[in-house]
């Protein structure tokens, strides 16, 4: 059957009682441990944009325990929204902190990613990334930026990323990704 093909070639999707529709274009991942997301899609031709949505100074007990550091640090919150053909794809709000990258202010965190600037610039070389993925909801201020409903699918990616040489923790990241914009193809061997 020719709409079966389509729908297995991701270019149609059937809606039980309603019908069949053209399916909006998802970002296709591969094994993320080579390539970063955004570089992946790249290769692959899609257009990348990156808008910074909000750089602030904070502290939290809670953040202090997770990086095991005393309870008076003040981290960096950085909230990224990325774009994938001029289309909202993702919120990513990172966590580190502020002795790591004193005047990031300056940096340039719609041209260049944020980990090539603390890696590039502040020398902050990582290790081994711990991440967990899965189905659910945005928190309401990540709906009202993606301009979705709160009931709506997400696809939600937490990673622990720690330093090269040891098991200090050198920055946390939470991703909201739009359900229907996201295929990941994983490869076990």
């Amino acid at each position: 059957n020719v709409i079966t093909k389509l729908e297995q070639e991701g270019l149609v999707e059937r809606v039980m009682g309603k019908g069949t529709f053209v399916a909006s274009p998802r970002m296709k991942g591969t094994n993320t441990k080579v390539f970063s997301i955004i570089e992946q899609l790249q290769e692959m031709g899609y257009s990348i944009r990156t808008k910074r949505l909000g750089l602030e100074k904070k502290t939290s007990v809670t953040l202090a325990k997770e990086f095991k550091l005393p309870e008076d640090t003040l981290f960096y919150e950085v909230t990224r929204m990325r774009y994938m053909n001029g289309v909202p794809m993702s919120v990513h709000i990172t966590y580190f902190p502020v002795a790591l990258a004193p005047d990031l202010e300056n940096a340039d965190l719609e041209h260049r990613q944020l980990f090539k600037i603390l890696e590039n610039d502040y020398h902050a070389a990582k290790g081994k990334v711990s991440e967990v993925w899965m189905a659910g909801r945005a928190p309401q201020h990540v709906c009202e930026i993606l301009k979705i409903s709160t009931t709506y699918p997400v696809l939600i990616g937490i990673s622990t990323t720690y330093r090269v040489g040891n098991e200090r923790i050198l920055f946390y990241e939470k991703q909201y990704f739009c359900g229907e914009k996201i295929k990941l193809q994983l490869e076990i061997d």
